[in-house]
């Protein structure tokens, strides 16, 4: 198991995870934007900063991403994906993890993401992760539908250099 930062070239390899681990949302009455994104929204994602990480399996084949931006004293991530054949398997809980040393590295504070309030599996698996819900967020997807998203973070044990005057 590896993780490892994703390059620009590998731009369609995070759609493709991102559309393989999201599609058990397309029959919902409201299904995830994430599986209208395309190539280039990840592309001009990238160009204000956005980054991504791939994790792979033994096989050295690529089975999740997610990708993140730093925001003030924060790491935001969103669309976390592991391919349906290897969800249960640990790889999202590794990503977790590698986003709090992505963050603790850079001098942030929290981590923070949003899922939708209704997913009861994700809002599980980050609860039990550490995150606490801070606030809601209705987002309006098509049609005029509205979809109500937990807004989750994580605070974060941040080294802390003590500067002493002479």
């Amino acid at each position: 198991m590896r993780i490892r930062y994703a390059t620009i070239e590998e731009r369609a390899l995070l759609l493709e995870l991102m559309h393989d681990a999201f599609s058990e949302y397309k029959n919902d009455p409201i299904p995830s934007s994430a599986l209208q994104e395309t190539v280039q929204d990840i592309i001009n994602a990238a160009e204000i900063g956005e980054q991504a990480l791939i994790i792979e399996n033994d096989e050295n084949l690529a089975v999740g991403m997610v990708r993140y931006l730093f925001i003030g004293d924060s790491l935001y991530f969103h669309r976390l994906s592991v391919r349906k054949t290897e969800q249960a398997k640990g790889y999202a809980k590794k990503l977790l993890i590698e986003l709090e040393h992505e963050a603790i590295s850079h001098g942030k504070h929290y981590i923070k993401c949003r899922v939708r309030a209704n997913s009861s599996k994700n809002m599980v698996l980050y609860i039990n992760f550490g995150y606490m819900q801070y606030g809601e967020q209705w987002v309006e997807k098509v049609d005029q539908q509205k979809v109500l998203n937990a807004l989750l973070e994580k605070p974060l044990v941040v080294a802390q250099t003590k500067k002493y005057r002479d």
